[in-house]
């Protein structure tokens, strides 16, 4: 099904003047909402709070738009207005109309009518001549989506892209990002506007759910890493180690079972040789380089520049030689040059002064570590009885079981972070083959895009006098990014900055909705625009451009335009004369002599 806006109205007939819309056989008529200023040289009035706006957000109310916990004006205001109940119909492609029912008081709570002909008005029926009643608001959206059938978007209901043709002067902005996106994720559109221009919406998708799984999984193991001392890569030097630890626990209590320290004490005497000298021998050649190392940089930074141009003067006036100003002036650029350099090469050993202090502070750490186990060990060969070194066995075993278990737990949390990353690398490669995906269909382009460019060109052209490009790229992260641009005719290559003004700008968004809506006309899809204040300081003669260009589309038949305008904005021909709205083609006229001519008849609010 396609639909169209039929009629507006509401039980408050006083209040809210019911609004016929050009629809069906019609739609080749413009929908202008006309804002009349009778009174332009009173300040105190206000052409812009008749309710042009408004009118797009009460029809965005009416498409079920949740309003609890948003800034609508009914929300807002809504003393003002819950004794509204408003309806809309919309006409259908088979030719039959559907009216919504919404009360203001509660919002939630929806009604639907199906006719074969278009009506007067439903305001008086009873809840019992309704096919729907009282229908929760997502159910609601649910049987509208349903009814409405908009297959061109599916799987997206038709809530989605709703607001690109409820256009308010706030989404002017950017052309494809609304002001409602503008504060979001790229997720929660670009995948939408992918598919909108004929591109599998899926990989698009999926690169965003990767990116989050990834960047959480990054979190993740960045959390488990804090709580290890051990890179990933030494993973397998841990559990060698822990081998080694488990074979020399296992030893030393096979000999206290056996109570025989002949040879535990040949065992003692081997590691304090072999392994605690030998390491101790290695952190004090290491210690030596280092402290040398230190001692030459600092010896190098309390050297200073020794020349002095003063001396040299000295010798040269006892020489009774002029010194000339020329090499004076050579010398003391030499020397700031020497100054500079020794400011870069000072800072440079102080850093690496810094390093090489605390490399040693660690190496003294374990040296010292290393004394300590040497004197333990020494203290057991030198016990003075068998009972003595037996407690020294002892305290050996319980040290390092306590160290095995210290391992043990570091590996465990170790082969989680392990797990983790073989996770975010496999995650990784997916994430590489859907960027590569992207791009093939980037580059592939599709005929929905194709067409889409080419007419959205032809329109700039005709309205603006310039070529207006619009593309899809990969961005360098790998999302898919939607570009419009325009540039000078007959110079390619050549930007044009009027598309970054802010009237351009206005023109494109309406352009690009138009060729959009031109390029679906024969697929299921929305059937109409709203676009507010779009003659709003354009130049005249690209305002009748404009609307001609307007009427020439929705002349094909298939697509509603509506507009808001006020009087100041209407074009004028060659003598200065306003050219008119035809009377068929404003739909509700609003003016700025009292309350009748706002869109609700009462107070401004």
């Amino acid at each position: 099904m396609l639909m169209q806006i039929s009629r507006l109205y509401s039980n408050q007939p006083d209040l809210f003047t019911s609004i016929d819309f050009n629809c069906a056989e019609q739609d080749s008529k413009l929908n202008v909402v006309f804002a009349t200023i009778k009174h332009p040289k009173d300040r105190k009035k206000d052409s812009h709070n008749l309710g042009k706006t408004t009118l797009l957000h009460l029809i965005d109310f009416m498409f079920l738009k949740g309003v609890t916990t948003s800034e609508h004006f009914l929300e807002v205001q809504s003393d003002l207005f819950n004794k509204f109940t408003f309806f809309m119909e919309l006409y259908l492609n088979d030719g039959n109309y559907i009216t919504i029912r919404r009360g203001v008081a509660n919002n939630t709570r929806i009604a639907f009518k199906r006719a074969i002909d278009r009506s007067e008005s439903y305001a008086e029926l009873v809840d019992d001549e309704w096919d729907h009643v009282d229908i929760a608001i997502d159910k609601a959206i649910q049987i509208l989506d349903g009814i409405l059938d908009l297959s061109a978007i599916k799987p997206w209901a038709y809530r989605k892209g709703i607001s690109y043709f409820l256009r308010s002067q706030y989404d002017y902005k950017e052309v494809l990002q609304l002001q409602k996106f503008s504060h979001g994720r790229d997720a929660d559109w670009k995948p939408f506007v992918a598919h909108l221009f004929g591109y599998n919406p899926e990989p698009v998708e999926t690169k965003y759910q990767l990116d989050l799984d990834l960047k959480e999984l990054e979190e993740r193991r960045s959390d488990r890493q804090a709580e290890v001392q051990i890179k990933e890569d030494d993973l397998s030097k841990i559990q060698t180690m822990i081998k080694l630890r488990a074979a020399e626990i296992e030893d030393i209590e096979e000999r206290l079972d056996q109570f025989d320290f002949s040879e535990e004490e040949k065992r003692i005497t081997k590691t304090i040789v072999e392994e605690i000298e030998r390491d101790v021998s290695e952190l004090n050649n290491s210690l030596y380089n280092l402290r040398s190392d230190i001692n030459q940089i600092e010896h190098a930074l309390q050297t200073g520049l020794k020349f002095r141009i003063k001396d040299v003067k000295r010798i040269f006036d006892e020489s009774s030689v002029e010194l000339p100003d020329q090499l004076v002036r050579g010398y003391e650029e030499l020397l700031d040059f020497n100054r500079r350099l020794s400011t870069e090469r000072n800072r440079s050993l102080k850093k690496q002064l810094e390093i090489l202090t605390q490399e040693a502070s660690a190496l003294e750490v374990q040296r010292k570590a290393l004394n300590a186990r040497r004197r333990d060990y020494l203290k057991v060969l030198r016990g003075a009885n068998t009972f003595e070194k037996f407690k020294g066995l002892q305290r050996e075993l319980s040290d390092s079981t306590a160290e095995l278990t210290y391992m043990r737990g570091q590996a465990d949390k170790l082969r989680a972070v392990v797990k983790i990353s073989d996770e975010i690398n496999k995650l990784d490669r997916t994430r590489n083959r859907v960027v590569d995906e992207i791009g093939r269909m980037v580059r592939e382009g599709n005929d929905t895009q194709e067409a889409l460019a080419l007419t959205f060109d032809k329109y700039v052209r005709r309205v603006l006098d310039l070529h207006g490009t619009f593309y899809v790229r990969r961005n360098a992260q790998g999302n898919m990014e939607f570009k419009v641009e325009t540039e000078l005719r007959g110079k390619s290559g050549s930007p044009s900055s009027q598309s970054r003004g802010k009237t351009y700008k206005q023109i494109l968004c309406a352009l690009f909705d138009l060729a959009l809506l031109a390029v679906y006309r024969e697929r299921s899809f929305y059937r109409f625009v709203y676009h507010d204040g779009i003659l709003e300081a354009l130049d005249d003669r690209k305002k009748s451009v404009f609307l001609d260009l307007v009427r020439e589309v929705i002349a094909e038949g298939g697509i509603q335009y509506i507009m808001s305008a006020i009087d100041a904005d209407l074009p004028r021909d060659e003598l200065d004369q306003k050219v008119e709205f035809a009377d068929d083609e404003i739909v509700l006229a609003l003016h700025d002599d009292g309350e009748s001519g706002r869109l609700f008849s009462m107070a401004e609010f």
